[in-house]
């Protein structure tokens, strides 16, 4: 693998929605993330990044266009989408914030937040589920009521294997 294994938001936010679209269409494509996910305002073109992936050994990129997570791709992607979605749940949960301004937040936090405080955050949540008060059940939600919770880009599964 050549060159650094740091990766800045933008490639970390490619892998985790590489990830997603690959478990909801079992495959994806450069067009695909080029039709709405890639901002065509961003300073570097897809093909340039997507080829950076495949250098760093995250992805590969098959003759027809397919792009397919590598097992290091995939566990990177997998631990963004678990810091998002730890984050998210949080903030919805304990602290009663609604589900757009939550998923805008972890969406920034995740890529800065260390393990220690994710593993507290988990840790904490469960104990607010386990007591049964979560943030929407407090007099305090007020406009946030309770929020449904999908996961960040309608993943399927939720971060944490303790939910009800």
């Amino acid at each position: 693998m050549a060159g650094d294994n740091r990766l800045d938001d933008a490639l970390e936010d490619l892998l985790e929605a590489l990830y997603v679209m690959i478990q909801d269409r079992g495959r994806t494509s450069g067009s695909d993330l080029d039709s709405g996910i890639w901002p065509s305002s961003a300073d570097i073109p897809l093909s340039v990044t997507l080829e950076d992936l495949d250098r760093r050994g995250l992805i590969a990129i098959a003759a027809d266009g397919a792009v397919t997570l590598t097992p290091e791709g995939e566990a990177r992607a997998s631990a963004v989408l678990h810091r998002h979605q730890t984050l998210r749940d949080f903030f919805i949960e304990v602290l009663g914030v609604a589900a757009d301004a939550a998923d805008n937040g972890a969406c920034r936090i995740e890529h800065v937040v260390s393990d220690e405080i994710i593993e507290s955050m988990i840790h904490y949540t469960r104990a607010v589920r386990k007591a049964g008060q979560t943030a929407s059940d407090s007099p305090q939600a007020g406009k946030h009521g309770s929020a449904s919770i999908r996961g960040h880009h309608n993943a399927r599964t939720p971060v944490s294997s303790d939910r009800p």
